[in-house]
């Protein structure tokens, strides 16, 4: 099953489905436009993303074809496993034995798809085209405080030194006005406020 219709109306909302507000309505089945959906927690994102992965699904493409990240290992397993009872209802009061047949492939597509945190798909990134990113693919993430401080403080100092060498205006400028006795401990502090601020 490939018929990957290109979608250009909205289906209309019925009894069966009206649990989903318009904008939900409308973020489950608008194509071919980049779509941002904005909800605070507990608002049905999870839901509302599912249902648009159905729909995918029901036009013909395969769940390994998409790119789905959440912020957590929870959420990732949670929306699976919502795919697999959504694919085997779909299996169950499907008529057409080639759509049945595509959803069941579906199912067994769904532990190698690409549903995990962003974190867990760069990291397949890497390991996968570390030869083309230039990147090392044995790595490990720091979870130490102060060790991500020791981090962070050498790539200042690396970034400093490039900036003093180039002559960055911007640099010169503000080490002008907040250093103190050929220090930059004052500069140091004010990037470190306003990283830890940016985060």
């Amino acid at each position: 099953m490939k018929n990957r219709q290109k979608q250009t109306t909205i289906p209309l909302q019925t009894e069966a489905n009206a649990r989903y507000t318009a904008d939900q309505w409308a973020a489950i089945h608008l194509e071919g436009d980049n779509l941002l959906v904005s909800a605070s927690a507990g608002s049905g994102k999870t839901s509302v993303l599912v249902q648009r992965i159905l729909q995918k699904v029901r036009r013909g493409y395969g769940v390994d074809e998409l790119l789905v990240v959440t912020f957590t290992e929870k959420a990732a397993s949670e929306m699976k496993e919502r795919l697999e009872v959504a694919l085997q209802e779909m299996i169950n009061e499907e008529s057409d034995p080639d759509s049945r047949q595509h959803y069941l492939q579906q199912i067994a597509k769904l532990p190698q798809a690409n549903i995990s945190t962003i974190d867990a798909f760069c990291k397949q990134v890497i390991q996968r085209y570390y030869f083309l990113i230039d990147l090392d693919p044995v790595y490990r993430l720091i979870t130490d405080e102060t060790e991500n401080m020791m981090h962070f403080e050498n790539v200042w100092e690396a970034l400093k030194e490039d900036l003093l060498a180039e002559g960055n205006p911007d640099y010169l400028r503000m080490s002008k006005h907040f250093a103190s006795d050929r220090k930059d401990d004052k500069i140091d502090q004010l990037i470190f406020d306003l990283y830890n601020k940016s985060r």
